[in-house]
């Protein structure tokens, strides 16, 4: 499969004419979010906290004042106390710690940073080099990889509800994701950046968080993957049979570090997740602490676009196999997924069915994608104690297809997958052995296998 260059991050200060014409809604965004913050009042402030009953609020104030008063005199006996030249400071210490991750916050909580490190070391064997191709924007070869090595660095900022997150890939010197999240409600947030857009679970559940090496043969042709944009998002209803989560994104389409396509149409994209048994199911496969109580989730997701990509990756715009570079607006895409996750003591479960549409308005030429994926795994101490208690055991299947003008590969994939946890997802041994079929282009057959082994840390 021929590898697409992706789009690069052109600065507005040297980029052509309006090259960055959407990124004037970041900076606009940011202002917002800088405004919020300056004049977000102690109401506010309060109601992301619990709130004391009246009585007990008076009685605090009283003996606030109170303290005032005896602190006053206290801090004057010491003012006298105290040589002429020397200063007093109410700076609280700043703490540092490492609990899976090395932490830093300030001693008021106000602001706070935890700093990762990732890597995954991969060693690959295929019957055929011609077997697979790109998983997120890497082509898949036989021999040893280091498949990502990550700095990842997140946190808080004046408030709580003002969060950042930023993830750079050192193995391919790229900017993965910029975001800043303004969340003072569960119910209602703004999100503004970079980041893997919410659409389906299997690209949002990180590749450090994976129940398999990598993802299924699934993701390359449906993700929407990292884009630049703005959304809302929110938690409504929470601990009710009508918990549910919501997205809804405005991006630029193109990918990662891609301005506009030059007919300035956006992407859209919206999601809804149903957490129906009142819990919410987090974005991570494998039930590693097994949940006592059952936890699981159904969503809907579609996403609309036109620009010169047929796909997306951690590369940013590309093209699927069988259709030729785009040129500005040549293709429409427009998509849907429904899934569904579940885990309970030891076992979990999730699949995704996906629908995409390729309208070449170039060629006159539309052509459908298919595809579905569903994997079950499960730690078998949970049943039968004898069995050591970080090992588990995983089954993979999924199909992509197409019809219309293109001939787009069918493949199919079967994966038995073992993992060890040393230490959850943080550390962790992944074998998987998987069987692999397509049809190819021009009515070609590739079928064969691919054995990996991979170790996953994170610190």
């Amino acid at each position: 499969m021929p590898t697409q260059s992706a789009p690069t991050f052109v600065d507005s200060a040297s980029g052509p004419g309006r090259r960055l014409g959407f990124s004037r809604v970041i900076p606009i965004a940011m202002v917002a979010i800088g405004v919020m913050v300056l004049m977000s009042s102690p109401g506010l402030a309060a109601q992301t906290d619990q709130p004391a009953p009246a009585g007990e609020a008076r009685e605090k104030s009283t003996s606030e004042e109170a303290e005032a008063v005896a602190q006053e005199g206290t801090a004057d006996t010491k003012d006298s106390a105290t040589s002429a030249g020397e200063e007093k400071t109410d700076k609280k210490p700043v703490k540092a710690y490492y609990k899976k991750g090395l932490h830093i916050t300030t001693g008021d909580g106000t602001f706070a940073a935890t700093i990762n490190w990732r890597a995954q070391l991969r060693l690959t064997d295929l019957s055929s080099s011609d077997l697979v191709g790109e998983e997120d924007g890497v082509e898949e070869e036989a021999g040893f990889l280091i498949r990502r090595a990550r700095f990842k660095l997140k946190g808080h900022a004046y408030r709580t509800w003002l969060k950042y997150y930023l993830e750079y890939g050192i193995a391919g010197n790229i900017l993965l994701t910029w975001q800043f999240d303004v969340q003072p409600l569960d119910q209602i947030g703004m999100r503004v950046g970079q980041w893997k857009v919410l659409y389906n679970r299997e690209r949002v559940d990180s590749s450090g968080k994976q129940q398999f090496v990598d993802r299924s043969i699934v993701n390359n042709p449906f993700t929407v993957d990292r884009q630049q944009g703005l959304s809302a998002q929110g938690h409504l209803f929470e601990g009710t049979r009508g918990d549910s989560r919501y997205a809804l994104g405005v991006y630029t389409g193109t990918g990662r570090g891609g301005d506009l396509d030059g007919d300035r149409r956006p992407m859209y994209v919206g999601r809804w997740q149903w957490n129906f048994l009142k819990r919410d199911l987090a974005f991570s496969q494998s039930d590693t602490k097994p949940h006592e109580k059952a936890a699981a989730s159904f969503a809907l997701a579609a996403a609309s676009n036109v620009s010169a990509y047929t796909r997306f990756s951690s590369s940013g715009g590309g093209q699927l196999a069988g259709f030729s570079d785009g040129v500005t607006g040549q293709y429409k895409l427009q998509q849907w997924v429904a899934e569904y996750a579940h885990q309970f003591k030891g076992f979990s479960f999730q699949g995704e069915y996906h629908e995409k549409r390729v309208d070449d308005r170039v060629n006159n030429q539309i052509t459908d994608l298919r595809g579905f994926y569903a994997q079950v795994g499960y730690f078998f101490h949970e049943a039968f104690p004898s069995f050591p208690r970080p090992l588990e055991f995983a089954l993979r299947v999924a199909q992509v297809d197409s019809d219309g003008a293109v001939d787009f590969p069918a493949d199919r994939e079967a994966t038995l997958g073992m993992n060890w946890f040393f230490s959850g997802h943080s550390n962790k041994l992944t074998a998987d052995f998987s069987r692999l079929e397509s049809s190819g282009e021009f009515g070609t057959e590739d079928n064969g296998w691919r054995a990996r082994l991979q170790w996953d840390i994170t610190f």
